[in-house]
């Protein structure tokens, strides 16, 4: 291979890893969002009540969750486009088990081997990118990244409701499974590999457990990555809540979780587009602190709506939109500043922010939805404490650690 046929080999490899780091980052997400319609339905044809239906989303949270931990081991190990293709073959099986699941034993099953896989998207996505780009390049693309996972947040909720209304939840799962399948197809016949065979590590479990522990236990990254994990819970309060806000307190039906879940998209999409535009000129900590600002007001004001009991969607949703352009501005600079630190084990480390963001929101699926969900007063004010919460370990964070610009 001559050099310039090798340097237009490498620049098409490098203008494909931002499309596959997208589309793998929406496997998890869709699973959340395009399922939530569908609650419904299945506890009118499983005989179940609401606290049982939320096992879907606790159970499918805490598989995801744990095996986060695993995923970026393995892609450090053995590559990412190998992780890309195992995860998405065994996210394809398990869509068809929950699609023709006969009991809700089976369905709970199926969703907890979606779970087990669905996280590898995300961990190999930020992977990737660490791979390919550094600096403020790299704090730009997560930027993107994030904004445009506000495309699941709407469609995933839209296209759910409607398969749930003109046929059955079960075409919920059969989406699922063609996107599945379509991704897996496409990685496999053009997806780059990013990590080098030389750059790759052992997979071994007293080695990963020390780095995980490194990790971990190390406050320079355990602060920064459990305050964006209580953003994330305080955000899933409403979206694992979303069931009983839009169908049992507003009244409304399936079709419409798109009143919630648009100004989410919303913020997701203004926050990203915000912070790529300021990664070179902005300092990280700053973007920081005004993204907590902007959450906290937000919150502020959904403890006002609920209190005042206003009911006029989608406008008393308008805090959602703000409180998601705050933790977008928020994450990209906690995942820059952590990662930043990692040589050889990123998959490691994204791993672990992952985790720790899913540990988050199977606190809030687990205990504060099922409990509080009775109360949208109640559920705004957890939404408001896992905040504070968060704001506490950021500033506890820079004080340790003070934020600083990354340098390409």
């Amino acid at each position: 291979m001559t050099e310039a046929a090798a340097v237009t080999k490498a620049s098409a490899a490098t203008a494909a890893v931002m499309p596959f780091a997208l589309a793998l980052s929406t496997v998890g997400p869709l699973s959340i969002d395009a399922f939530l319609p569908s609650v419904q339905a299945i506890e009118a044809e499983f005989a179940i009540t609401p606290a049982t239906s939320a096992s879907l989303f606790s159970f499918y949270l805490a598989a995801y969750a744990l095996m986060a931990l695993w995923h970026g081991a393995l892609t450090d190990a053995f590559g990412r486009r190998t992780a890309a293709l195992s995860t998405l073959t065994l996210y394809t099986l398990a869509s068809v088990v929950c699609a023709f699941a006969m009991s809700f034993s089976q369905l709970q099953f199926g969703r907890v081997a979606q779970g087990f896989v669905s996280g590898a998207g995300l961990v190999v996505a930020r992977a990737m990118l660490r791979d390919t780009f550094v600096g403020p390049q790299l704090q730009r693309r997560f930027s993107i990244l994030v904004a445009c996972l506000a495309a699941p947040p709407v469609l995933g909720p839209l296209l759910g409701g409607m398969l749930v209304n003109q046929g059955s939840w079960r075409w919920t799962f059969y989406g699922l499974t063609a996107l599945a399948l379509a991704l897996l197809i496409s990685a496999a016949v053009v997806m780059p590999e990013t990590l080098a065979p030389d750059r790759r590590t052992t997979f071994r479990v007293a080695p990963l457990l020390r780095s995980y522990g490194g990790v971990l236990l190390r406050t320079a990254f355990l602060l920064p990555i459990g305050a964006t994990a209580l953003l994330f819970a305080g955000q899933f309060v409403y979206i694992g809540g979303s069931p009983a806000i839009i169908v049992r307190h507003y009244g409304m039906n399936e079709t419409d979780f798109v009143q919630l879940f648009i100004p989410i998209a919303i913020g997701v999409v203004l926050g990203g587009l915000v912070g790529a535009r300021t990664a070179r000129g902005v300092a990280p900590g700053i973007q920081a602190i005004v993204g907590l600002a902007l959450a906290a007001a937000a919150s502020a004001l959904d403890v006002v709506i609920a209190a005042a009991h206003w009911s006029f969607p989608p406008l008393t949703f308008t805090p959602s939109m703000l409180y998601a352009f705050g933790l977008v501005l928020v994450t990209p600079v906690a995942t820059t500043q952590t990662l930043a630190r990692a040589s050889q084990n990123a998959g490691i480390v994204s791993s672990c922010q992952v985790f720790l963001q899913m540990l988050g929101m199977v606190l809030a699926a687990w205990i504060v939805v099922p409990l509080l969900q009775h109360s949208l007063l109640a559920l705004a004010c957890a939404k408001a404490a896992l905040l504070a919460g968060a704001c506490l370990l950021w500033f506890a964070s820079s004080t340790l650690q003070p934020m600083r610009p990354a340098t390409a």
